[in-house]
């Protein structure tokens, strides 16, 4: 699958649901999905400053495909980053740049965690940075 095609399913799915406290478990039930970071990356250059809640944040790039580790020991937080392993992990640097983030607004991501739209933005800046640096 592509990933504007798992931005699509995403955004389908979480619209699907009608009530709020639906749609917060339909999110924290993708933590089940992050992969942990492992204690090498729990450190200050992995740490993502601009979220609420300590969150560490590790990109390593295997046959040209990144493999995302993320740790946060908040559950609705490990919940947005399993949002974000599910459509990003195992993709080229290619297919990140040349995918936008519209799925946020259109998902209502923004408008469901507004309290969470720094960090939210701050990750998904990485993951396209990371991704830059990786196509050079």
């Amino acid at each position: 699958m592509t990933i504007s095609e798992k931005q699509d399913l995403f955004v389908k799915n979480i619209l699907a649901i009608t009530s709020w406290e639906e749609k917060f478990e339909f999110i924290m039930d993708k933590a089940d999905s992050v992969t942990d970071c492992p204690d090498d990356y729990r450190s200050a250059e992995y740490l993502v400053k601009e979220c609420q809640s300590k969150l560490w944040m590790a990109s390593v790039w295997k046959d040209h495909k990144l493999q995302l580790h993320f740790h946060s020991a908040t559950l609705i937080v490990r919940g947005l980053l399993g949002v974000f392993y599910e459509i990003y992990n195992n993709h080229t640097a290619t297919e990140i740049i040349n995918t936008d983030f519209q799925f946020i607004e259109q998902s209502e991501l923004s408008r469901l965690f507004s309290n969470r739209s720094i960090g939210i933005s701050a990750v998904l800046n990485r993951i396209y940075i990371e991704a830059k640096k990786e196509q050079h």
